[in-house]
């Protein structure tokens, strides 16, 4: 598996777009047979497993530690938590903020302060950058924004594998320190983060989401991948790897058109039957579901594809037998005298 920074901003107070993902219908087993399933409140789905026998490999272990009495998942022996999993090639897991915070008369507070975080999956791209965020009263503030003021954002690119992550103060917060005790620093989902001049005087959560994506490791060329024993998809799917990592940096599976399901087990991928749901197909008198499709088709009388944004129904007609005829003859009439 190899896992990377999801696209992300970091902000001095940081943010990062979650892409929209869908995961397998809950009718479609999500794991292998025998093999559990969840962990606390965790939806595990394959290739990700608790056991040997129920991950794809070890860089896929999901660490079920029991923490007073409740379970509580960790990414392999990592001392990560997460919180979600998409078969969409990332995971969520929560981020601690980092902190730099000081007393009235300028000496550091240690007790608030944790200056530096760190994650690290391997060291192969570095990458440094930072903004700065200056203020010297709170009326000055805009709610919501981060474009500076009390509040500053960077982007950061695609592909990283180590994140550091540091806060600093300038002149030990000694003119603001009223309304301005400490700066943080930290990543997070965009819509998980809006920016308030309250969070100046003290930030809300000392942990906020993060996505890191993952996929298989593997040739980044399908075709090549296909050939390997270790191939990952599975029957009616299909291999895919990501635009924005189109080197090294592995594949991921998706179920064809016309199925659902978990790519990554054997017969995973299911038939959607288009035809139990009126949404799902396009027919305006009858359908009929197929592997990995449908049919449309007319009533009797009827002729046409049969589909809304297509022939559709047409009703057959047939002038002498549908429609009888009165027949009238026109004649003229020529009187004579005798």
């Amino acid at each position: 598996m190899v896992l990377h920074g999801a696209p992300f901003q970091l902000i001095l107070l940081v943010e990062i777009l979650l892409t929209a993902a869908t995961t397998a219908t809950s009718v479609s087993p999500i794991a292998k047979p025998g093999c559990n399933d969840t962990c606390g409140d965790l939806k595990i789905p394959y290739p990700f497993g608790t056991t040997p026998d129920c991950y794809f490999n070890k860089a896929f272990f999901i660490n079920c530690n029991y923490l007073d009495n409740s379970p509580k998942p960790f990414l392999r022996y990592l001392d990560i938590d997460v919180t979600s999993i998409s078969l969409d090639g990332w995971l969520q897991v929560p981020n601690d903020v980092t902190s730099d915070c000081y007393k009235k008369d300028g000496d550091p507070n240690r007790e608030d302060s944790n200056s530096w975080m760190s994650l690290q999956f391997s060291s192969d791209l570095t990458y440094r950058t930072g903004c700065i965020s200056l203020c010297d009263s709170i009326t000055s503030k805009y709610n919501g924004a981060c474009t500076g003021n009390g509040c500053c954002q960077i982007d950061i690119p695609k592909g990283l594998t180590k994140i550091n992550v540091s806060a600093y103060s300038f002149n030990n917060h000694s003119s603001v320190s009223k309304f301005n005790p400490c700066t943080y620093a930290f990543l997070t989902e965009k819509t998980q983060f809006s920016f308030s001049s309250t969070y100046l005087h003290c930030l809300p959560q000392d942990q906020y989401p993060m996505v890191l994506d993952w996929s298989i490791t593997g040739h980044s060329q399908c075709e090549e991948t296909k050939k390997s024993s270790s191939y990952a998809c599975k029957e009616y799917s299909a291999c895919y790897v990501r635009e924005e990592y189109n080197d090294s940096s592995g594949y991921l599976c998706k179920c064809k058109k016309g199925y659902q399901g978990n790519p990554y087990l054997s017969h995973g991928c299911q038939d959607i039957d288009e035809c139990s749901n009126p949404d799902s197909n396009d027919c305006t008198q009858t359908c009929i579901n197929e592997e990995g499709s449908y049919t449309c088709k007319c009533h009797e009388g009827f002729h046409g594809d049969g589909r809304k944004y297509g022939e559709g129904c047409i009703v057959d007609v047939d002038l002498p037998s549908q429609f009888p005829l009165v027949k009238v003859a026109l004649g003229k009439f020529i009187y004579r005298t005798l």
